[in-house]
């Protein structure tokens, strides 16, 4: 009877447990429905808390516990573990909802490796939703290794489900060939079913491998990139950058901005690339596109790392920042970017005084960027072959890259490929030399005898001499010169010449080595340059009683006068003036006469034969004026202010560009009663807006144009003979930083000035002197 009693007594506890556990449940749902889901939440954990046992009786009210924590307690140590308890009893939204918060790291710590975990479980239960996303994870690579071929597998599966979106995913991999998996079998039913879902990735694949041929492809994928679909729109973007799709531009450009709004972490490198277009779009289209738009989006898509930007930084900031904008190219180059490669195998292969030339770099660099078919860069390398004096040379190869980038309108390369092959035919194909031919033909050089000579290796390294501001590297260069030079196969005067040619470098360099023996040398040199010689020769010319005109002699006579005219501006140039002086100074009048006689003799017969009247006339007065101004400049360097002003007098009524600058700085010069500063600023200003800047190397004794006039603008202020309004450092930093920008001589001085003047004032001049070069100097 007892134990009877006893077992009633249990039967009733335990129905009275499971009507309350019953009712917590209720009750949490009925807090719920009013509103009142803190009050729930307590129900929900008595509820849990009885039912903890497995196989748990409602799972699902784990899941609901762990929404409301999410919501009201975010913070909840027991959140995960709700969800894993709902997640282990195949309620497989809650190991979904675990992923997520994994992979956005709200209320858990982001880690994608969990999140990818989680989603592989609740993919589970076959959801096609969960199946896609765990494909995304692995196609997209989201802080987990990308496995192009699961990701495959698990959109097959919730393709197979109904899911659209998995078949654009499919679509796209057996479309397009870079994923190696292209099946055109498999891809038509997915790519069909995701296009009439209007998905923009099937679409994009389908229309991709089109675009050149098919004109409804260029206008789907137009269509396709309204909507933000990077890709679609990128693939746009390259196409019309190479030249093509003309009758497209303003229409994609107009989508271009809505593109680079897209934030999606999956095309963050396509965007970068398309701000990296938009600069060069700017530079190609200058008034339709924005310059502070196309600057702002270069710098931001070089910071991502973006190679075209990357390059492109480099290029605008080489001046200013070289050894940043070396690095840059070399991770560009590395990245494989053509144009990186190709700057780079340029600036080895010229070298300077911050980059030394280095043939074997030079090679790499430019053989990859002419394999990525950049024409400059092919010739750079046939150059480089065929006139290298580091590495062997190869003739064939040469040939080879010389005659592509001829093929490809590259001007350079084809008269020196024709050069080559002058000499040695047999180095091409008998089809590839007639095409060459056919096209110096079509350029009116009718055949390789008549093309102007390509330069010699001696030629080229003589140049680069004459360029170099590294006297070691000069004297390097010099001597590489006379031992190439030393190889060719002429003989005689031709030799000769072009020995003195280097001589004359040569004793330019000793001057500046040995500025005290400067006039023994300059003895040495007066033999070499055969003054004497040339000036007997142009007496014979210009010492007579009248004018005999014969227009086809005085053609002849005008060319000898330009090369004789060459020769004495060589020397003055080197600062040899007496004989050259006194002679041109006793025949002025006479050259004068003489040019005015050929004008008037041109005007009354008007032949046929010869130059234009414009152009001759445009000719002579140029000539006639620049020796006038030449030989001003040589009084003014012996403080002749009166002979000086004379021939600035003589020059003016031919409108040199040099003219005011001339006349400023005998102003500037001139003793304190002949001092003129109104007149001297404004010369000079008029001459540093107007004039083309010119290295003062191969003009002295004329001065070098734009430089010189901003430095002497920049002493007026210094010395305070400047307008009052330009007093003070501030405005002769900015001169001397514009000065600087055309002559980087200059640097110097300005480095002295910035040592001497307030950061804030130096912040300022610089902003102003920016301004000066961009809106008043700019050609």
């Amino acid at each position: 009877m007892l134990r009877l009693i006893l077992y009633c007594l249990l039967c009733t506890f335990f129905l009275g447990c499971k009507k309350d556990t019953n009712e917590y449940l209720q009750k949490a749902e009925s807090l719920l429905n009013e509103g009142k889901p803190k009050k729930a939440i307590r129900f929900l954990e008595k509820f849990v808390s009885e039912d903890s046992s497995k196989p748990y009786k409602k799972p699902k009210a784990r899941l609901k516990l762990a929404k409301l924590y999410l919501k009201h307690d975010p913070q909840n140590s027991n959140l995960s573990n709700l969800l894993e308890e709902a997640g282990s009893q195949k309620v497989y939204e809650a190991y979904a909802l675990l992923s997520d918060l994994y992979a956005q790291g709200v209320a858990l710590q982001n880690d994608p490796d969990q999140s990818l975990y989680f989603m592989q479980k609740a993919a589970r239960g076959g959801d096609s939703q969960y199946l896609l996303f765990v494909g995304k994870y692995l196609f997209h690579g989201f802080g987990v290794s990308q496995n192009i071929e699961m990701a495959r597998d698990y959109f097959k599966e919730s393709a197979e489900k109904g899911n659209a979106e998995a078949s654009s995913y499919l679509c796209e991999i057996y479309r397009l060939n870079k994923y190696a998996m292209q099946n055109i079998e498999l891809s038509l039913s997915h790519c069909e079913l995701a296009a009439r879902e209007k998905l923009p990735r099937a679409i994009h694949a389908l229309h991709a491998d089109q675009v050149h041929t098919n004109q409804e492809s260029i206008v789907a994928l137009i269509n396709n990139a309204s909507n933000d679909w990077v890709p679609s729109h990128l693939i746009l973007v390259k196409e019309f950058m190479e030249g093509h799709f003309e009758n497209y531009r303003k229409k994609i450009f107009e989508l271009f901005r809505s593109s680079l709004i897209n934030n999606n972490e999956e095309f963050r490198n396509d965007i970068n690339q398309l701000k990296a277009f938009y600069y060069r779009y700017w530079q190609r289209y200058p008034n339709q596109a924005s310059e502070e738009l196309a600057l702002q989006y270069l710098n931001q898509a070089c910071e991502a790392k973006q190679v075209m930007a990357m390059t492109d930084w480099a290029i605008i900031n080489l001046d200013k920042q070289y050894e940043s904008a070396i690095k840059l190219l070399e991770s560009a180059a590395k990245a494989k970017e053509p144009k990186a490669m190709a700057i780079l195998g340029k600036l080895l292969l010229n070298g300077d005084s911050r980059l030394q030339r280095n043939e074997s770099e030079a090679l790499l660099y430019l053989d990859s960027a002419c394999s990525a078919e950049v024409v400059s860069s092919c010739y750079d390398l046939g150059s480089l072959l065929s006139e290298s004096y580091e590495i062997p040379r190869d003739l064939k190869k040469a040939v080879k890259h010389l005659s592509f980038a001829a093929l490809n309108n590259h001007k350079k390369s084809l008269i020196k490929v024709l050069k080559i092959l002058q000499r040695k035919p047999d180095l091409t194909t008998a089809s590839i030399l007639r095409k060459l031919k056919e096209i110096a033909q079509d350029r009116h050089l009718a055949s390789p005898n008549k093309l102007t000579p390509a330069k010699n290796p001696w030629e080229e390294l003589l140049d680069r001499s004459k360029k170099t501001s590294n006297l070691e590297e000069k004297s390097k260069l010099l001597e590489l010169s006379r031992k190439s030079l030393s190889k060719e196969l002429i003989q005689g005067f031709e030799m000769n010449y072009q020995q003195h040619l280097i001589a004359q470098e040569s004793l330019q360099l000793q001057i500046i080595l040995n500025p005290f023996e400067t006039f023994s040398q300059m003895q040495n040199c007066w033999d070499l340059l055969e003054i004497s010689k040339a000036t007997d020769q142009l007496k014979n010319f210009f010492i007579f009683e009248g004018v005999k005109i014969n227009w086809e002699e005085n053609l002849k006579r005008l060319e000898r006068l330009e090369q004789t005219l060459s020769l004495h501006y060589k020397i003055q140039t080197i600062r040899v003036y007496d004989e050259s002086y006194q002679f041109w100074n006793s025949n002025f009048s006479k050259l004068d006469e003489y040019f005015t006689a050929l004008l008037s003799f041109r005007r009354a017969v008007q032949q046929s034969i010869g130059p234009s009247m414009d152009l001759l006339e445009e000719k002579l007065t140029k000539k006639r004026a620049e020796l006038a101004l030449r030989l001003a400049s040589i009084n003014h360097e012996m403080g002749q202010m009166k002979a000086c002003s004379s021939w600035i007098e003589r020059a003016k009524k031919d409108r040199h560009p040099l003219q005011k600058l001339v006349e400023g700085r005998m102003l500037v010069s001139a003793k304190l009663g002949l001092r003129n500063d109104d007149l001297a600023w404004q010369l000079l200003m008029e001459a540093a807006a107007e004039n083309p800047h010119v290295e003062i190397n191969d003009s002295l004794p004329l001065p070098g144009g734009k430089a010189e006039s901003l430095i002497l603008l920049s002493k007026m202020v210094a010395s305070q003979r400047s307008p009052r309004n330009y007093w003070g450092k501030k405005y002769e930093y900015v001169f001397l930083k514009a000065a600087s920008h055309f002559q980087p001589r200059y640097k110097d001085l300005l480095g002295n000035l910035s040592k001497k003047i307030d950061p804030s004032l130096a912040l300022k001049a610089e902003k102003l002197a920016q301004r000066l070069i961009r809106n008043l100097f700019d050609q």
